[in-house]
């Protein structure tokens, strides 16, 4: 799946603001309530969600979700497989367990949120922040982190195994007990020395 093309700030506040609209508060409510309850019918609400001049990239394959704001939301267990998360907020979120498999998460903040044991099997999710957040235990395979940020993030445990996080900020990440071959890091990153210590040395943010 190709990484998402930078938008402008009108084009974002478009996605995200059709969620504010009263027929988007109202799927948003529709839509956490299926999800809470492992209702798998839930993208059949989003055909009610206003245009958008910025088509989905992806409109057979993936659940157009992009700009929804979840923020401070529970979220524990939840299913948002094969979806288009791009531009979402996820901040101070709990995702512990949620599944994310197959999808995009380009742009999407996770900042402070607790993913402990998620499953981000090969999404997308090239300039995503992830910082301060949970990711123990995480299932994190072949997928693509580029350009995003991990500041401060807990991966222990987690399997990294064939990811991409060239071009990330890692600085103060953690990474004891991870799994991870073949795994696609900035040049300066000592990611040996991050595998067998509780926190690695810090990382000076990428220019």
């Amino acid at each position: 799946m190709a990484e998402e093309q930078e938008l402008s700030v009108q084009e974002i506040a478009e996605l995200r603001d059709r969620w504010k609209t009263e027929v988007g508060l109202r799927v948003k409510k529709q839509l956490l309530l299926a999800l809470r309850n492992g209702d798998d019918s839930w993208p059949n609400l989003l055909s009610q969600l206003p245009n958008v001049g910025v088509a989905a990239p992806y409109p057979e394959a993936l659940d157009d979700l992009r700009g929804l704001d979840l923020c401070e939301e529970r979220l524990e267990r939840v299913s948002l497989t094969h979806s288009d998360l791009s531009f979402a907020s996820f901040h101070l979120c709990n995702l512990t367990k949620a599944r994310f498999q197959y999808s995009k998460l380009s742009w999407a903040q996770f900042s402070r949120s607790n993913l402990t044991s998620a499953d981000l099997l090969q999404v997308t999710a090239d300039h995503g922040r992830f910082d301060r957040c949970s990711l123990r235990g995480a299932m994190m395979m072949t997928s693509n982190f580029r350009h995003g940020s991990f500041k401060g993030s807990d991966l222990r445990s987690s399997v990294l195994n064939g990811c991409d996080f060239r071009d990330c900020d890692l600085a103060d990440v953690k990474l004891k007990g991870a799994e991870a071959y073949s795994v696609k890091m900035p040049p300066s990153f000592d990611l040996e020395s991050h595998l067998t210590n509780s926190a690695g040395p810090s990382q000076p943010e990428p220019r």
